[in-house]
């Protein structure tokens, strides 16, 4: 994958892999009070503890993903950006840091993928290796 397709790849995987939490159910562990750092690691911790995964984070952060219940993220189902700037803190401080999440998020997904490619093109070569080893 390259630029846009890899773009289009990670974005393809989160409407994949939606929030699996009924709305006002299941949390991203994040707090404005933790930071920018602080909320990364946050979100890690939570993913290799297996309440989630990347592309679901993801999904939860990106306004327009649709939810298992039908509703769309946004005025439906409101965001972390708009549940944030609800709450008086300026608008592009908050959709700066949201965005920082995502692209963390977008980062991990991206090397899920690249995981997965690599897993399946070697078990695909040890395929064709086995298969043609009794051929020699």
């Amino acid at each position: 994958f390259r630029g846009m397709a890899l773009s289009e790849a990670v974005l393809a995987e989160a409407r994949a892999n939606p929030w699996p939490f009924a709305k006002g159910h299941g949390h991203l562990h994040v707090q404005w009070k933790n930071g920018l750092d602080g909320n990364k690691q946050c979100l890690d911790a939570a993913i290799l503890r297996g309440e989630f995964s990347a592309a679901q984070a993801l999904h939860r952060l990106t306004v327009g993903m649709l939810n298992l219940d039908g509703s769309r993220n946004g005025p439906q189902r409101p965001t972390l950006s708009s549940k944030w700037a609800s709450g008086g803190r300026a608008a592009a401080a908050v959709s700066a840091h949201v965005e920082a999440l995502r692209l963390h998020l977008a980062q991990r997904v991206a090397a899920d993928i690249a995981r997965a490619g690599t897993a399946g093109t070697a078990a695909g070569t040890a395929g064709t290796a086995a298969g043609t080893a009794g051929t020699a």
